[in-house]
């Protein structure tokens, strides 16, 4: 397994998902997962290839088929479904595919979809990464799934948090990151800063600041 886990977390394109938190492996990246003994193959489609699950398939299936079917390269989930790195969206029937999914069981009661697949596979990284690193961009479920699920391994070693939700009103999106250390969430000798400002403005500086710095 590789040392890092990085967790994003993010609003969803275009209202097709209140949140994406995702799960990615800094190297080697598009390497096979093996998640420990006596678990199931789960893949359900012969174009995805073996991803253990305790339980059964989730979001992270779904999402690299629709990946694989977008042939757009400036698309996160083309680029997600062609090096297999996986994406949990814990919110995503909370949105249009999820309600297009459900119209589908509507004709073919037997299809499901685990829901608790997904978490395996976080648990699994929390447990096993060396360093483990959030950025949350905006709030909500996706910001507390990253911050949660980090709580069982004595909290992020970094975490960088976009937001324009105010502190007052007690809301989790508000919340800073200092709040997080209290549950464990955050170690607190870990570096964290909160940059109060909308994210479809702040994103792209950070982003073009990264990506210019040979890694």
């Amino acid at each position: 397994m590789p040392s890092k886990f990085i967790g994003l977390s993010g609003p969803g394109p275009g209202g097709v998902a209140p949140g994406i938190p995702l799960a990615a492996h800094v190297k080697p990246i598009g390497a096979e997962w093996k998640l420990g003994a006596a678990m199931m193959w789960a893949h359900s489609l012969p174009s995805c290839p073996p991803i253990v699950s305790l339980l059964g398939f989730g979001w992270i299936e779904r999402i690299w088929e629709i990946g694989d079917r977008i042939e757009d390269e400036s698309s996160l989930l083309y680029w997600a479904a062609k090096h297999r790195i996986p994406i949990v969206i814990p919110g995503l029937t909370d949105g249009s595919i999820g309600a297009q999914l459900f119209m589908y069981r509507q004709k073919r009661s037997n299809f499901m979809i685990d829901v608790l697949a997904d978490e395996q596979i976080l648990s699994d990284l929390t447990w096993s990464a060396q360093e483990s690193h959030g950025l949350m961009v905006g709030g909500g479920i996706s910001k507390h799934h990253v911050i949660w699920w980090n709580q069982y391994r004595g909290g992020l070693d970094s975490a960088v948090s976009i937001t324009t939700a105010s502190e007052h009103d007690g809301s989790l999106s508000g919340a800073r990151l200092r709040e997080a250390i209290s549950w464990g969430k955050l170690r607190p000798e870990a570096p964290q800063v909160v940059v109060e400002g909308e994210a479809s403005v702040i994103l792209p500086l950070l982003g073009s600041d990264l990506f210019s710095k040979p890694i």
